[in-house]
């Protein structure tokens, strides 16, 4: 098999593998080799590998004890390091043998989305969802791994509840990028009104469920910008109301991002056109009883957002492997050093030429938990700051610094 290692400086360096113990000093060389230069990109591309060279390739990570995930795309795994953005591109094994691999090994799996075209129906996903025991969610980003499977297959649970140092969430899986704290915010970001139809046509098919009206009557209330008090609504209610529409709507829907959304609601003509920015977030900001376009008129094409402090707890639930969101403590000069949750020195680049070449990740393990703006607001406001980037740049994995103010705001 033949890896391929690009270094910093964009050089590529081709390996041909022919055994497990050439495999295991080209990976012991690797890690020291990020550990060395710490910064930079580390892509592993294997095009072929047998079961034990898988099987070699995740041991040997989870005993390097340097956090790692691995994505799935169609039957093309890449195991994504959180080292600094690296990442190992391995090649066509077979999904269930994969599954195999990670559980015999006691590794921990998320899964945020997978493929259609490998399940039948969503009754074969609930099968193999079952069989290996796989965790929709797994909070702590620096143990076990992360798996995602990617293109237009649905999570057999839509929520799930987790638990995370006393911290309870739910996640709602349909979007890679966001984890929503639930319990703050109801956020239901899939087709609302086709979520509301589905409820109303299952209430003339069933009996009468007072669950089935709390719930509709949040979602209407959501779409209508009216005051609701969510408290009357248990997420048991919506979780199960959901459950039951499932078979119904689950299958004609697709994975949607937070533009999606947008789009589905026809408040953008196109994905990368924001004619009509300002009144959908004029129309969002009604939802979600909050004024925000005024934190985004002033930074379209920027990608450098000011957030206040929030509670490291959820700070691990907003950090996505593949799409970070990067939380600093304070605004550092270009190439300052700092020191992420993991313990570890990476830079953070805060210029916004370097930002749009220079992807990287940092978590601060000093930010402050007092006077922090509510998780709701926070994720809003960067789900919302990424449909910008996403649309006004070429950057099709935005990072978004958050530095800690007094109060919400954004500047430069």
């Amino acid at each position: 098999m033949t890896f391929t290692y690009i270094k910093p400086e964009k050089q590529v360096i081709c390996f041909n593998v022919s055994s497990k113990d050439e495999l295991s000093q080209f990976l012991a060389g690797i890690y020291s080799s990020i550990a060395r230069i710490g910064r930079g990109k580390l892509a592993l591309i294997i095009d072929y590998a047998d079961d034990d060279m898988l099987n070699e390739v995740i041991s040997s990570l989870s005993k390097s004890n340097m956090p790692f995930s691995l994505r799935l795309s169609r039957n093309r795994i890449c195991l994504h390091t959180y080292n600094l953005g690296s990442s190992i591109r391995l090649g066509y094994f077979d999904f269930n043998v994969v599954c195999q691999k990670l559980s015999e090994l006691g590794l921990c799996i998320r899964y945020a989305d997978a493929m259609r075209s490998r399940y039948a129906d969503i009754s074969d996903l609930i099968e193999n969802y079952s069989r290996h025991k796989l965790c929709p969610f797994h909070a702590k980003i620096n143990q076990g791994i992360v798996v995602y499977d990617f293109e237009t297959f649905f999570i057999a649970r839509l929520f799930d509840e987790i638990d995370t140092n006393e911290t309870k969430a739910l996640a709602f899986l349909f979007d890679t990028h966001t984890v929503t704290d639930f319990q703050n915010i109801f956020t239901v970001k899939v087709r609302i009104p086709e979520l509301y139809r589905g409820i109303t046509q299952l209430k003339k098919m069933r009996k009468s469920w007072e669950g089935f009206d709390r719930v509709r009557d949040a979602i209407e209330s959501l779409i209508s910008g009216r005051n609701y008090n969510l408290k009357k609504v248990s997420w048991e209610e919506i979780g199960t109301t959901i459950e039951i529409i499932r078979d119904e709507l689950l299958l004609h829907w697709h994975r949607q991002s937070f533009l999606d959304v947008f789009l589905s609601y026809g408040f953008l003509e196109d994905r990368y056109t924001l004619s009509r920015t300002f009144e959908s977030i004029e129309i969002i900001s009604k939802i979600f009883k909050s004024d925000l376009s005024n934190y985004f008129r002033p930074f379209i094409s920027r990608n450098i957002i000011r957030a206040a402090p929030v509670d490291p707890r959820f700070i691990r639930l907003l950090v996505d492997p593949i799409n970070p969101i990067i939380i600093v403590s304070k605004a550092p000069p270009p190439g300052y050093y700092v020191k992420d949750v993991f313990g570890r020195k990476s830079i953070v680049y805060s210029s916004q030429s370097n930002m749009r070449n220079k992807i990287n990740f940092i978590v601060a393990s000093d930010v402050s938990t007092k006077n922090y703006a509510s998780s709701q607001e926070l994720v809003l406001k960067l789900a919302l700051y990424e449909l910008y980037i996403r649309a006004e740049t070429s950057i099709e994995e935005p990072v978004i610094l958050v530095y800690p103010s007094k109060k919400l705001m954004i500047t430069i």
